[in-house]
């Protein structure tokens, strides 16, 4: 005679998490700010969605974004109206190549009235190495990267260099190290880059920003960029007005660049958005 004995964990049936949202995750955000007086009339908007889908071997990301300005001023010869735009859309698709390579393509889509630039088509493989095994990332990671790319762009105006448009390569390499903690993450990026065949035509860019967790879902963001900037082919040509300086209407020659932010977040979608695959 047999006796089975059946123990309570053995009599539990398996549940099975379903994932609704397929390891996709969305990011949106937005700011609007109103300032008016007898003078002056300005409308702001900063708008955003990013959409992630990541797992241990891909990182698929996607980020819309939309700027606008309108502002009025009031003076003797009537209002002064000026309406500024930046809308631009970016894509990176990246696969791991083990535990310290992995290999990307970016796109961008961009247009800005500010950078005097109808329309910008960027496109770009990569390849990256990390220091530390990718399984650290949870704590940290330094990676070193390496991009070329083409770019072709419009200009609203004619630029300094008597051109409507321009289509040219370019390469960069990058330095991103990155640090974990239950609190938030702290993030700095370094990265040179130059249009091949001109090394004079060349760009550094230091960004760093650190990120504190309020509760599930919800941070706090404070970041800082620098750059030295050497490759502005699409400033217009001609002279900058008065008017255009004060309003900000346009871009204008400069050697450097230097911005600080605070930002809020909330992040919502995947019950797996804990899964972490910051490749390239």
């Amino acid at each position: 005679m047999k006796v089975n004995i059946k123990t309570q964990a053995e009599g539990k049936k398996e549940t099975k998490v379903v994932d609704t949202w397929n390891r996709w995750v969305f990011d949106i955000f937005g700011e609007i700010d109103f300032d008016k007086n007898q003078n002056r009339d300005e409308f702001e908007m900063e708008s955003g969605l990013e959409v992630v889908r990541v797992t241990e071997n891909w990182r698929f990301v996607n980020n819309f974004r939309i700027d606008l300005r309108e502002l009025t001023i009031q003076s003797d010869d009537g209002p002064i109206i000026n309406n500024r735009h930046r809308n631009w859309f970016s894509t990176k698709l990246v696969k791991s190549l083990g535990s310290h390579w992995s290999v990307g393509g970016f796109g961008r889509f961009e247009s800005s009235t500010f950078n005097n630039i109808s329309s910008q088509i960027w496109v770009a493989p990569a390849l990256e190495y990390s220091f530390f095994d990718y399984k650290e990332v949870l704590k940290r990671e330094i990676t070193i990267a390496y991009r070329v790319g083409y770019i072709n762009q419009h200009y609203y105006e004619t630029s300094i260099f008597d051109r409507d448009s321009d289509t040219y390569g370019n390469q960069a390499i990058s330095l991103n190290i990155r640090y974990r903690q239950p609190w938030g993450r702290i993030f700095t990026s370094l990265q040179a880059s130059h249009i091949l065949g001109d090394f004079a035509q060349n760009r550094i860019e230091l960004d760093n920003y650190i990120t504190i967790r309020i509760f599930k879902g919800l941070s706090v963001r404070l970041s800082s960029e620098f750059e030295i900037i050497r490759d502005q082919l699409n400033l217009p040509a001609g002279d900058t007005t008065l008017e255009n300086l004060l309003l900000q209407q346009t871009q204008i020659a400069t050697d450097y660049d230097l911005s600080f932010g605070l930002g809020i977040n909330y992040t919502f979608g995947s019950i797996y958005n804990n899964v972490i695959n910051t490749r390239l």
